[in-house]
């Protein structure tokens, strides 16, 4: 089984309402943890809460992924945040203040120790943000430091989640068991499929707006029917595209499609890509999610 897990950073577990999303939108979560006592010390004293994460690891069970933030994950996200460090005095920019929750998402997403559940074949691991202020902590959309031969799918579905009420622990609860059901499960894998099958394959706009659209519905009624009040949040997924899939696709149909489409809730646009750190993300010839973040809908 495939699956796409969301990988975050140290302080992610206090986002209250936005757990909830991240719950229905990965498979699993993948959480940082101090494996030691001196390390949780350094937690609390930043304000990390790991009584919090004690208890939230506790309530997802299986739907999360513990991670030890140990020194050999704290030395690769001091090393990347080095290059960030030296690019920014070279462009003469500043780094934002929560660059470091950003760096220690990627550290994770792209971290090759983790040990696959049972039954799980394969996962596709992205750096989940909470924002698009978020994400541009990280990377460079249509700048001068983009790679003109790199290109990012924007990937924008409107999803369907729990109404966040006076009892946030009531609605993690109830994300939870509904991301455990297996209909549900079948309806986001699907849906994570279509992404990834169609981005490759250049279907034709019309069409492939239709078939989204007909998979999101389908997740949106599985969510109401667990809680007949629900509210909605734009979810986006950057899919990143290798040099030798850019001409493609800038050939191709889904180069024509905008981002915003009257009939759709949905949508897909294409833009120039690249990491603050300038580290690959995927090789030529390649597509897959980089990133994932999710906003509330603004009507």
């Amino acid at each position: 089984m495939r699956e796409r897990w969301g990988s975050f950073s140290v302080a992610d577990h206090k986002a209250g309402e936005k757990l909830v999303t991240d719950v229905l939108t990965y498979d699993r979560l993948v959480l940082p943890f101090p494996p030691d006592d001196s390390e949780r010390v350094r937690w609390r004293t930043r304000g990390w809460d790991p009584e919090l994460l004690d208890t939230r690891l506790e309530q997802l069970g299986d739907r999360a992924i513990k991670v030890p933030w140990d020194q050999y994950r704290r030395e690769k996200f001091s090393a990347s945040m080095q290059r960030v460090s030296a690019i920014a005095a070279d462009a003469e920019t500043i780094i934002p203040n929560n660059a470091a929750y950003q760096m220690t998402r990627r550290v994770l997403a792209q971290d090759e120790q983790m040990i696959l559940p049972r039954g799980v074949s394969k996962v596709v691991a992205v750096a989940a943000y909470h924002s698009i202020e978020d994400l541009k902590t990280e990377f460079v959309f249509d700048g001068e430091r983009s790679d003109p031969k790199l290109l990012s799918v924007l990937v924008r579905n409107r999803i369907a989640q729990p109404v966040f009420s006076d009892d946030p622990d009531k609605t993690l609860a109830l994300a939870i068991e509904l991301s455990r059901d297996p209909d549900f499960q079948e309806k986001r894998r699907a849906l994570y499929q279509w992404q990834e099958d169609e981005i490759k394959d250049g279907m034709a706009p019309g069409r492939a707006m239709e078939e989204l659209e007909d998979l999101i519905d389908r997740y949106n009624i599985l969510v109401a029917k667990a809680d007949q009040k629900v509210t909605y949040r734009l979810v986006f997924t950057v899919i990143a595209v290798g040099l030798t899939l850019t001409s493609a696709l800038l050939a191709g149909p889904i180069a024509s499609v905008p981002f915003a489409i009257a009939a759709f809730s949905s949508g897909i646009q294409l833009a120039r890509f690249a990491t603050l750190d300038r580290s690959p993300v995927v090789q030529a010839g390649e597509a897959a999610p980089a990133a994932m973040f999710h906003e509330i809908e603004r009507l």
